[in-house]
């Protein structure tokens, strides 16, 4: 395999148009593009085998929920063989106003339980993220509530703009790179 994709989220119906769920909204946008392929479902995970690019791409949707979404993505990193400078992760982030996308090639946690049990489970912080902006409008002590609440109604069109610059985002970055990338998607 050439890539996995993992977009983080919670599974289940209560949480399907959340913020914590920005992350599978992109999966699936990416994933209806390629009526014909079939989910799998193993190592706790959903996931889509595609091409893009002439290259194989796994499209993951970890079904751990958000904060243990390392042991699923480490399980098929490691069965596929798939090492951490090519696995890329898809997720909301409070730090960025609603609606926008940043791409990185590494980092910290920055506070994002998702990405902190990725990298404990990984033993690096050397992995992409695709990062969405889902704002950071609540009140101390509410981040919960907030990131487990849908978007409201105002803000669904920066929302679905957000996931489709982001799922445009993957075939780019799978066939020109991460450096290359973050300079074309990261522009104001």
């Amino acid at each position: 395999m050439d890539f996995l994709i993992a977009g983080l989220g919670n599974p289940g119906d209560t949480y399907l148009k959340t913020r914590h769920n920005a992350g599978f909204m992109v999966i699936d946008q990416v994933a209806s593009r390629f009526p014909v392929a079939v989910w799998s479902s193993q190592f706790q995970s959903l996931t889509l085998k595609i091409r893009v690019h002439d290259r194989t791409v796994i499209l993951m949707k970890p079904l751990t929920y958000m904060n243990r979404s390392g042991q699923a993505i480490r399980a098929v990193s490691d069965y596929f063989k798939i090492p951490a400078d090519r696995l890329v992760v898809v997720t909301d982030d409070i730090n960025l106003p609603v609606g926008s996308v940043r791409i990185r090639s590494s980092g910290s946690a920055g506070g994002h339980n998702g990405l902190s049990d990725i990298i404990s489970h990984l033993g690096t912080d050397s992995f992409t993220r695709i990062r969405l902006g889902v704002g950071n409008q609540f009140e101390p002590g509410r981040q919960a509530d907030y990131v487990l609440s849908p978007f409201p109604k105002h803000e669904w069109a920066d929302v679905q703009t957000m996931i489709e610059k982001a799922a445009d985002a993957i075939p780019f970055l799978v066939a020109n790179g991460v450096t290359a990338t973050m300079n074309f998607f990261n522009k104001k």
